[in-house]
This record gives C-alpha cells, structure tokens and sequence, in this order.
C-alpha cells in the first residue's frame, strides 16, 4: 500500500520512464522567441539570396555543436536520434569502403532498429556486442569481434542504462586494432558535465533532451559531427558563411549533400539554439 500511495502522489519524485524522452524545465524565452513569424513560418533556404537570416541561424547553431561536441564540423538536419546514428554508420561505410558494422548493445534500442531497417537491404552487416553486468560494453568481446572488415563501432555514452563510457579508450591500439571508425552516440544534455567525444571520428548528438517538449514523444531532431576531413561524405543540411565580391558577408548552403535531409526539423533547431544563446556557456542542462 506503501508503494501504491507514493505512485499516485509522486511530487518531489524523479520519474525515468521515457527512455530519453524527459520532461524538463524549459526557458519561456525560447517560447517567446520561436513564436516570431520569421521563426515560426519561415521556409527551408533554397534561395539563400533571400534566406540570409535562415542560414545564419543554421550556420550559429552548427557552430554551437562543434563548440559542444569537440568536433570540427556539424550538421543541422537530421530527424532524430535514430536517424542520425543510422546516418552516421552510412556515412562511415562509405568512408571505409567495408559493410560490417558493430553495434553495441547497450545503446539506445530504437536506435538499433532503424540501424536494422536500413541495413536489411543495403548490405551492410550490423553485429551486436553485448555489454557487461556493470553495464558498459564488453571490451572483450569488442576486441574479438573486431577485424579487418569493420567500417565502424558504435556505442552511446551515457548508454541506455546511464553509464558512462571511456571514449577515448576506443582509440588506443589495442582496442580498435582494425582501421575501422568509432561513431559515439552522445545526448546533448550530458555534455554540459562530461567531457565531450572529441576523440570519436564521428560523434552524434540526439536532441530530446535539449529543452525540447516531450509532446507524446516526438518531434525530436539530431545532428552529427565529425571531423573536417570527413565532411564531403557528411549528409544533410550544411551552412557556411562567406563574402560577395563587394566584400559583404553572408551565408550559404552547400549543394549535392551525401544525403539529403533538408527541412524537417528547422524550427526545433531554432529553439534548441535561442536556449543557448540564452545560457551560454555556464550552463546547456
């Protein structure tokens, strides 16, 4: 009865049902600002002569990834964590030229479904390495399963179960022997206590938890980051800026993306920024 009582009445206590998908407190702010018609009815950039202030929000919040994650670059149009991790091993496999892939299970598990979904018909072999009682992921059986045929290891930090893991061991030689990629699934919160996955060669960010409404459990959006000399294989949606020839400053959109994930998630990529703007740098949590 105990337990029952404290279920129905659980002010002060924390729930961690959701799976990613939390509430929390929210700046009214970022409310305000969204809420602006330029904000809030603006199309996707096709023309950039006439988008400049789109771009440059896009070019700003790329910025602040990198900035967070450790990265040299960073996209801004992925849908969500999902897609974002399943784009990032796409992204490796062509960097690599290999199609064996292997997935820790410890990671989040939506994000291997849709890993499971792209790869059943594309050719890519997706294989789970299982994680420890403590639950991190089993550096033995990584070791093992690791050859000369991998194009990339993914794990999450913090995983599913909240742990943290050690991503810069993945880089030492006796780890990751083979020439594979490492792709790190890092949450966005997480990173304003931790150190970032800097030494990841791809890094990706899943942005439930950025100040973004739970609303039944989407929409959310993603990004992923990389390192410079990775970024013509990089997909969606990239902004850059430059000068005209009268010396005047602007931005610009790249064309020819490696995939094309453009408009889906523009304004959830303006709130997640104006929060930043807001309490940058002391504090993203």
């Amino acid at each position: 009865m105990a337990h029952r009582a404290r279920g129905e009445n659980s002010n002060g206590y924390t729930s961690f049902l959701g799976a990613g998908v939390y509430n929390h407190l929210r700046s009214v702010v970022t409310d305000a600002i969204i809420q602006r018609g330029e904000f809030l009815t603006s199309y996707t950039p096709y023309q950039a002569e006439i988008t400049q202030g789109t771009l440059q929000a896009i070019f700003e919040f790329q910025t602040l990834m990198c900035q967070l994650t450790g990265q040299e670059v960073a996209n801004a149009s992925m849908y969500d964590g999902s897609t974002a991790t399943t784009e990032a091993v796409l992204m490796a496999e062509r960097l690599t030229g290999r199609q064996r892939v292997l997935v820790a299970r410890s990671v989040h598990p939506e994000y291997r479904e849709v890993l499971k979904t792209y790869a059943k018909n594309s050719g890519l072999r997706v294989e789970e390495i299982p994680f420890t009682a403590s639950g991190t992921v089993d550096g033995k059986a990584l070791r093992t399963a690791l050859k000369d045929d991998v194009a990339a290891v993914v794990v999450q930090s913090p995983n599913f179960f909240g742990c943290l893991k050690r991503t810069r061991r993945l880089r030492r030689p006796h780890i990751l022997q083979a020439p594979c990629l490492s792709v790190v699934v890092a949450e966005g919160v997480s990173l304003g206590l931790v150190k970032p996955p800097a030494e990841a060669d791809i890094g990706r960010d899943g942005r439930p938890k950025l100040r973004l409404p739970p609303s039944y459990g989407g929409p959310f959006a993603g990004v992923i980051a990389s390192r410079d000399k990775f970024v013509r294989q990089m997909p969606g949606r990239l902004a850059g800026q430059t000068t005209d020839s009268e010396g005047h400053a602007g931005s610009y959109s790249r064309s020819r993306p490696a995939n094309s994930i453009s408009a889906g998630r523009r304004l959830l990529r303006t709130s997640a920024r104006i929060r930043r703007f807001a309490r940058w740098p002391r504090q993203c949590i």
